[in-house]
């Protein structure tokens, strides 16, 4: 921001998450110069009344600057509701739970015939009296980021932005013609990091793809190209090397589960024990846990301790988790959720954990993916694994561990830039919005 050039003169306003502001700007409310409706609150069909069934957005379509109409609802609401809480293109909706604060200006939305309501969930906010939605839009992003919203939420409780702490949200308002401006400047400025940013975050999502057939084509085909082949038996594998074996995971290792001590008992936690919950099973060595239970919790459930090189597997969880792999790096008890995979002297326990990462869609549709069932002991016994020798495994395992290390530090720089690009934009907004660079000569 050091080429910016500061306004002239500043004045304290007394608003601490503004800090000093330009000193023409106006000091206020965001109730002086926006109305806000919050929504209507989701009720059954009333008896001898005109309601119709109207779609309705919820806090779940609002993101930040993004509204998803993919997925309306619909509830019930007379002709009157359906004036006192219509969206229209161009409202401000802000978000009175869940991430209070988040905000996204409604844009046109084709897909939605008649009126679109908004859910109590959902402030709708409108300008009025010199101001614009897209100047408090910019303003509510700085509030987050900073968390001057978490502190006016209370979000040690449960947050909630409520129309009257909205209302009553201190703005300086530059004048309006100088807010167009500063908004034109915003818009384009943004727009060109956001280019920079999607085209790393393609990038990433390459890398990522690289990564996983790297694994596939090593712990599927070996190393050496000019080998021959044979048909392995399973769809997303094909062929693989004609000397290798084949064999089910349940002659080779032996798969345990764990357990949960009694939570209502504190002498089971805070022990000294490492326990690990699914939500920790993801592609990594595990050297740390969330909790940890005790020696009493540990003989008084079903958990015990599995030593350090043991294959975790997540077999059942929430989104994503059901069928990611870990390696404990540490010994550690673990919950019923997980599998614990200890190998015979013929597998090695990296090769299993690269096949099981290589195996992960495969692992979801033998829980069957359509209907979430979990995975289980018999299943993961059943899952077939290709086998070549001790030396080959540990090759393998060895080129994947050079080959991802690579691709994990171009993974690792792409990401640090496309952080730096982020703090560039909120400190861009940050600065345009509460005055901290005067612009006038630049959108001049």
């Amino acid at each position: 921001m050091s080429h910016y050039k500061p306004y002239p003169a500043y004045r304290d306003g007394g608003v601490e998450w503004l800090g000093d502001t330009p000193e023409h700007w106006v000091l206020g409310k965001v109730k002086n110069r926006y109305g806000l409706q919050l929504g209507k609150m989701l009720q059954p069909r009333q008896e001898d009344t005109l309601d119709v069934e109207v779609p309705y957005l919820r806090a779940y379509n609002v993101g930040w600057e993004t509204v998803q109409t993919d997925d309306i609802a619909t509830m019930w609401a007379n002709p009157k509701e359906l004036a006192q809480y219509e969206a229209l293109p161009g409202d401000l909706l802000v978000c009175e739970g869940g991430e209070a604060g988040r905000a996204a200006i409604l844009p046109t939305v084709p897909a939605v015939e008649g009126p679109l309501i908004i859910q109590n969930a959902l402030h709708r906010v409108r300008a009025r009296g010199g101001a614009r939605e897209r100047f408090l839009l910019y303003l509510l992003q700085i509030a987050t980021t900073s968390g001057w919203l978490d502190v006016l939420c209370n979000k040690a409780t449960i947050a909630h932005f409520t129309g009257d702490k909205l209302a009553n949200l201190s703005v300086a308002y530059p004048p309006i013609a100088e807010m167009d401006g500063i908004l034109n400047f915003l818009d384009a400025e943004t727009a060109k990091i956001d280019a920079l940013v999607e085209k790393k975050t393609l990038f990433i999502d390459l890398l990522k793809q690289k990564r996983q057939t790297v694994i596939t084509q090593a712990v599927t085909k070996g190393l050496d190209p000019s080998v021959g082949m044979r048909d392995f038996g399973v769809d997303w594998i094909g062929e693989i090397p004609e000397h290798w074996g084949v064999t089910r995971l349940g002659h080779l290792t032996k798969v345990s589960t764990g357990g949960t001590p009694d939570r209502q008992k504190e002498e089971y936690w805070n022990g000294g024990i490492p326990w690990v919950k699914t939500g920790e099973i993801s592609y990594s060595l595990i050297t740390s846990t969330e909790e940890n239970i005790s020696q009493l919790g540990l003989l008084n459930s079903a958990a015990f301790v599995a030593p350090a090189g043991t294959v975790l597997m997540a077999m059942y969880g929430q989104g994503v988790t059901r069928g990611r792999v870990a390696i404990l790096g540490i010994a550690a008890a673990f919950n019923q959720a997980c599998a614990a995979i200890q190998c015979s002297s013929k597998l090695t326990n990296e090769f299993l954990f690269y096949y099981l990462m290589a195996a992960y869609s495969h692992l979801r549709s033998l829980g069957n993916e359509a209907s979430q069932t979990n995975l289980s002991i018999e299943i993961i016994k059943e899952i077939r694994v290709p086998l070549p020798s001790l030396a080959e495994q540990e090759a393998i395992c060895r080129q994947l561990e050079a080959s991802l290390s690579n691709l994990d530090c171009l993974a690792g720089k792409v990401g640090d830039s496309l952080a730096l690009l982020n703090e560039r934009r909120t400190a861009l907004i940050t600065a345009a919005v509460t005055g901290q660079i005067d612009l006038r000569e630049d959108i001049a």
